[in-house]
C-alpha cells in the first residue's frame, strides 16, 4: 500500500485546485486516514491551526467536541471557553472567542493540506521498559539513515537504552517512536538533518508514478526545502520527458505547482525585503528567474529586481541631482554648509534611506522650483522624513541645527552640556517640540555600535543604571536606519547567555532564526551565572529593563516589536517580568517554566501584550505538570487574552530550542504588535520596582511583598491594583487610590493640549495644569528610555 498521504484541499485556491484537476485525485493515496475528524482553525491574531477541536472549561476537565456541546441534555453546565486542538504531537490552547474562522479541510480557504509520509519502523526484538522506570535523558545519538537512534536514561536501579524510531514525516514535525517502550511524541523537522529526511521520505515514492513525485515536490516545498524542491522538479521534467501520455500533464501540473511554489517564494523575499536583507533579496530573486516560472508569478519576480535596480538608479540620482542643483547656489557660505549636509547623504544614501528624498526626487521635472528650494526639501526630508519636507533653505539649516543639538545633548551625561545643549536647541528659530519629534524617527542610534559586526555574538556591557550585562547579535545586513524587532531570550539553568543568544538567533545559514529572520536578539545575565532557579527578585527586572533600554539606545530596535522569551527558569523570569512589565512588549514566550508567585496575582496584567505559551508538557504516561494551573485558566478564560498554550506530548517543555522557527512565525505575525497607549487600564502591582504603566508612574507604593512567603508567617497579600482613565471631552485624568507621588506622561493621543487638564486622585477635587508641548521632557525620557515610540510633549508632576 502506498503510504505517501496527500491531504488534497480542493477549495484553498485556483493554483492548488488546477493543480488536482491536471494530476487526478489523491483519495487513491489513503486519504481517508489524515481528513477525518480533523479541523482548520484560524485565530483573530492571524494563526492558522490544524487538528480536531474540542473544547472545555479547565485544563484539568475532560474536554468535549462541538456535537456534544448542542446535546439539550449536556449535564455538565460550565461554560466551556477554552478550546483545545490536537493535532497528534501538540495539544493546544486558546480562548474560544479568540477564533474566527474553523471548518472541515477545504471549507475555510486557508493553506492546503499538507503532504504526510508514514514511515514503517522496524522490528526489533527487545526487552520491554516500564515506563515507572524512566529518568532523566543522559545521551542522545543521532538518527542513521533508517531513522533509528538510541537514547540513554538514568534507571531506578541501572542505565537504560530505548531505542526509537521515526514513523512519521510531515513538514514542520517528525513523529518519534521508542520500539521497547510505549513513549512517542513529535519533534520539529529542522531538527533532523535534510539528508535523512530526504532519504526516509524517497523510500516511500515510487519513481515511476507522478503523483508520488509531484507530492513529493510538495513536501520539500512545505518543509521549506527549497533545493530539493528545485532539483525534484527538474528530475521530473527529465524523467517523463519520454512519456507521450503523459507529457502535457506533466508540463501543465509542473508549471502549476512551479506557479505555487513561486507565490510561497514571493513572500519569502518580501519578508528578506522588509528585514533590510536587500542583498539576500535580491541575490534569492535573482537565483528564482532561473526555474521555469511562467505567467503572473515571473512578472511579479521580475518587478521585484526591477524595483531593486530603479531603487539603484534613483540613488545615483540623487546624488547627481545634489551636486548639479547645488553648483547653482552662489551662496559661498551657504555652499560650503551645505557640502557638509551632501557628504552625509553621499554617504548614508542606501535602499533604507532613500524614501527620505521622495520629494525632491518627485520635484525633478516640476520647473516651478528654484535651486534653493529644492535643496531644500532634499535637506530637509532627510532630517525630517519626506512627508514633512519644506522648500525654505534657510529653515532647512535650521533643522540640522537642532539635530546637532539634539544628538548632543542625547549623547552626553555632562550636566553642563546638557543645559548648554537645550538651551541653544530652545533658541533655535522656528524649531519647537513638534518639530524635534518628526526628527526623532530619522536620528541615529543614541549609543555608538560601530564595534559590532553582523551575524556575530558580542557581549555588551550596560555602562548607565546597571552593571548588568548581555550578548547580542545583529542580524545580516544590519543597517541603523531600519527599525528591527528584537528578541529579549533569558537563560534556562545550566545554560550561558552566549549559548541562548545562539538557540535564537542563530548565524549565517539557520534561515528560521533571527539573524536571516531580521531580528536583533539579545540575552541579558539576569542572575548570577551560578543561579540554578529565578528568585522573583527585583533585580532581575532591573537588568532586563535596563538592557532593554540599551540595546533600544544602542541599535535600531522598533519598541513596538519587542518580544520576551525565556527557557525553564528563563521561563519563570518571563511570567514574572511579562506580567509586571506587560506594556514593554508585543509578546511574552515562556518555554516550559512556572506561572507561580507574582504570576498569581500579576496574571490580569497580560492582558495588555500577547502569550505564546509552551507549558512543560505530558510525559509518556499522561502525567502533565500542574503548577501553573491557576495563571493559565485565569488566562485562557478571559476572552481579551490574545494567548496560546501549547503542550507537546511525550516531551517536557523546557528543551523545546528545536521549536524556535515557530516562535518567530508568530512573532510575525502582524497583530503581534505594542498596542497604542490605552486612555484606560487597570494594573497590578506588589512591588515597589513595579510601578511604571503606559503613561503613568507612581512612586513610593505603601507594600513591596517578597514572593514566596516563608511558611507560616501570617502575613496577609495585599496586591495594589492602579486604575487610570482619561476623559478627553473634559481633558480629564481620574486616578482613584493614588497618592500625590506620580507622574503622568502625555502624548498628542491622550489629551488636546489647547484645553487645561484635570488631574482627580481619589475623592479629591480636580486638580486643573496648564500644560504645552515642551522638548525637555520629551528629550529627557527618551535619553533614559530610549524609546522612541511613546514620548511625551508633556509631564505632569503633583504640585
Amino acid at each position: 500500500m502506498r503510504t505517501l498521504q496527500l491531504q488534497a484541499n480542493r477549495d484553498a485556491g485556483r493554483l492548488w485546485s488546477s493543480l488536482l484537476i491536471v494530476l487526478g485525485c489523491f483519495s487513491t493515496l489513503g486519504l481517508a486516514n489524515c481528513a477525518q475528524g480533523e479541523d482548520e482553525i484560524r485565530l483573530k491574531n492571524g494563526s492558522v491551526l490544524r487538528g480536531t477541536e474540542l473544547f472545555t472549561h479547565s485544563l484539568t476537565s475532560v474536554p468535549v467536541s462541538i456535537n456534544v456541546l448542542r446535546r439539550p441534555g449536556d449535564d455538565n453546565r460550565e461554560t466551556r471557553n477554552i478550546a483545545r486542538v490536537e493535532n497528534g504531537w501538540q495539544y493546544i490552547f486558546f480562548p474560544v472567542q479568540q477564533q474566527v474562522a474553523v471548518g472541515k479541510p477545504g471549507a475555510v480557504p486557508l493553506a492546503p493540506a499538507p503532504a504526510i509520509f508514514k514511515i514503517d519502523p522496524p522490528r526489533v526484538n527487545l526487552k520491554r521498559v516500564p515506563l515507572a522506570s524512566l529518568g532523566p535523558i543522559t545521551s542522545t545519538e543521532p538518527f542513521s539513515e533508517i531513522g533509528v537512534r538510541t537514547i540513554t536514561m538514568q534507571g531506578s536501579k541501572s542505565t537504560l537504552s530505548i531505542v526509537q524510531a521515526i514513523t512519521l514525516v510531515a513538514p514542520d514535525h517528525v513523529m518519534v517512536e521508542s520500539l521497547n517502550c510505549d513513549w512517542k511524541y513529535g519533534v520539529s523537522l529542522k531538527s533532523v538533518p535534510a539528508d535523512m529526511i530526504e532519504k526516509l521520505v524517497r523510500r516511500k515514492v515510487k519513481p515511476a508514478d507522478e503523483h508520488d513525485r509531484y507530492g513529493l515536490a510538495k513536501f520539500y516545498w512545505e518543509a521549506e526545502l527549497y533545493n530539493q524542491a528545485f532539483n525534484e522538479l527538474e528530475s521530473i521534467s527529465k524523467d517523463f520527458a519520454n512519456r507521450k501520455d503523459l507529457v502535457d500533464r506533466i508540463q501543465a501540473g509542473q508549471a502549476e505547482l512551479m506557479n505555487y511554489f513561486g507565490s510561497q517564494i514571493r513572500r519569502h523575499l518580501e519578508r528578506r525585503k522588509r528585514g533590510a536583507q536587500h542583498v539576500l533579496a535580491e541575490e534569492y530573486a535573482r537565483k528564482l528567474m532561473t526555474q521555469p516560472l511562467s505567467g503572473a508569478v515571473r512578472q511579479d519576480v521580475e518587478q521585484f529586481i526591477r524595483n531593486y535596480e530603479e531603487g539603484r538608479q534613483n540613488i545615483e540620482r540623487a546624488k547627481l541631482l545634489l551636486g548639479d542643483w547645488q553648483a547653482k547656489i552662489n551662496d559661498s557660505e551657504q555652499e560650503e554648509r551645505l557640502q557638509q549636509l551632501r557628504s552625509e547623504i553621499n554617504e548614508q544614501l542606501d535602499f533604507e534611506t532613500l524614501p527620505r528624498l521622495d520629494a525632491f526626487l518627485k520635484a525633478e521635472s516640476d520647473k516651478q522650483y528654484e535651486p534653493a528650494e529644492r535643496l531644500a526639501m532634499a535637506y530637509s526630508g532627510w532630517v525630517l522624513g519626506s512627508a514633512n519636507a519644506v522648500t525654505d533653505l534657510d529653515q532647512t539649516l535650521r533643522f540640522w541645527d537642532a539635530r546637532r543639538s539634539v544628538l548632543e545633548y542625547l549623547r552626553t551625561n555632562e550636566p553642563s552640556t546638557q543645559i548648554e545643549a537645550m538651551k541653544t536647541l530652545k533658541t533655535t528659530e522656528s524649531v519647537g517640540p513638534d518639530a524635534v519629534m518628526k526628527l526623532i524617527p530619522q536620528l541615529p542610534p543614541i549609543l555608538d555600535a560601530s564595534d559590532i559586526s553582523p551575524s556575530v555574538a558580542h557581549q555588551v556591557e550596560v555602562t548607565e543604571g546597571t552593571t548588568a550585562n548581555y550578548w547580542v547579535m545583529l542580524p545580516a545586513e544590519y543597517s541603523p536606519h531600519h527599525n528591527y524587532p528584537l528578541v529579549i531570550a533569558l537563560r534556562a539553568q545550566g545554560r550561558t547567555t552566549e549559548e541562548t543568544l545562539k538557540v535564537w538567533a542563530g548565524e549565517p545559514g539557520h534561515p528560521d532564526l533571527g539573524n536571516q529572520r531580521g531580528y536583533i536578539v539579545i540575552a541579558p545575565e539576569y542572575v548570577e551565572k551560578t543561579a540554578t532557579e529565578y528568585t522573583f527578585g527585583s533585580p532581575a527586572h532591573e537588568a532586563v529593563l535596563n538592557c532593554l533600554i540599551d540595546a533600544r539606545k544602542r541599535f535600531s530596535v522598533d519598541s513596538d516589536r519587542v518580544f520576551l522569551a525565556g527557557h525553564a527558569m528563563g521561563a519563570d523570569a518571563a511570567f514574572d517580568i511579562g506580567m509586571a512589565h506587560a506594556d514593554e512588549f508585543a509578546g511574552v514566550l515562556p518555554i516550559g517554566g512556572n506561572a507561580t508567585n507574582y504570576s498569581e496575582h500579576y496574571w490580569m496584567n497580560g492582558e495588555y501584550t500577547s502569550w505564546y505559551v509552551v507549558g512543560k508538557g505530558y510525559w509518556a504516561n499522561g502525567v502533565r505538570d500542574p503548577t501553573s494551573n491557576r495563571v493559565l485558566n485565569n488566562m485562557l478564560t478571559q476572552p481579551k487574552f490574545d494567548v496560546m498554550l501549547v503542550e507537546y506530548s511525550g516531551r517536557s517543555g523546557d528543551n523545546m530550542t528545536d521549536e524556535v522557527p515557530k516562535f518567530y512565525d508568530w512573532m510575525e505575525l502582524a497583530a503581534h504588535v505594542r498596542d497604542p497607549l490605552p486612555k484606560q487600564f487597570q494594573m497590578r502591582s506588589m512591588r515597589k520596582a513595579d510601578n511604571r504603566f503606559f503613561w503613568l508612574t507612581a512612586a513610593g507604593l505603601p507594600r513591596d511583598f517578597v514572593l514566596p512567603l516563608p511558611a507560616g508567617s501570617g502575613i496577609k497579600v495585599e496586591p495594589m491594583d492602579f486604575k487610570a482613565r482619561i476623559t478627553t471631552a473634559g481633558n480629564l485624568i481620574t486616578l482613584p487610590g493614588l497618592t500625590q507621588n506620580y507622574t503622568i506622561r502625555l502624548t498628542p493621543e491622550l489629551v488636546d493640549f489647547d484645553k487645561p487638564v484635570s488631574v482627580k486622585i481619589g475623592g479629591r477635587s480636580p486638580s486643573n495644569y496648564h500644560v504645552t508641548p515642551e522638548i525637555d521632557g520629551l528629550l529627557d525620557d527618551l535619553r533614559t528610555r530610549g524609546d522612541r515610540k511613546r514620548l511625551p510633549l508633556a509631564v505632569i508632576r503633583p504640585k
